[in-house]
């Protein structure tokens, strides 16, 4: 009885992998390049590009001069962000491929076995 309330749980439940990482490949530009556009700066520098374009107001005859330093900022903030993922998902990947000890309840021993593996209602031995 135990052990199938046990099973039903698991099922509900996600797995022990440990993911402290923002972004996956096929997400990355949308979400950070949202992020970077609602930064009040990047907002500010945007609204000044968009005036440039507008010769009746702009001093530089439609020229958007603030375009390319607001666009290489951009580009340097989403690689230091995408290098920061990425090194948290290496992190997230040694974390969850690390040994821990867990009771096997059908053998009745304890065996090596990777943190991601653990499950709920498992027996873990700390050292």
């Amino acid at each position: 009885m135990e052990d199938e309330a046990l099973e039903s749980l698991r099922t509900e439940v996600k797995d022990n992998t440990v993911r402290t990482s923002k972004y996956t490949w096929w997400n990355f530009l949308p979400i950070n390049l949202f992020q970077q556009l609602s930064k009040a700066a990047n907002l500010y520098f945007i609204l000044i590009t968009v005036l440039q374009t507008i010769k009746v107001v702009s001093i530089t005859n439609g020229d958007p001069t603030m375009l390319p330093p607001l666009v290489l900022v951009i580009v340097i903030s989403m690689c230091k962000d995408a290098f920061e993922d990425y090194n948290r998902h290496v992190e997230d990947g040694l974390e969850n491929s690390a040994l821990c000890t867990r009771y096997n309840r059908k053998t009745h021993h304890f065996e090596k076995v990777r943190w991601g593996e653990v499950e709920i209602g498992d027996f873990i031995k700390v050292d």
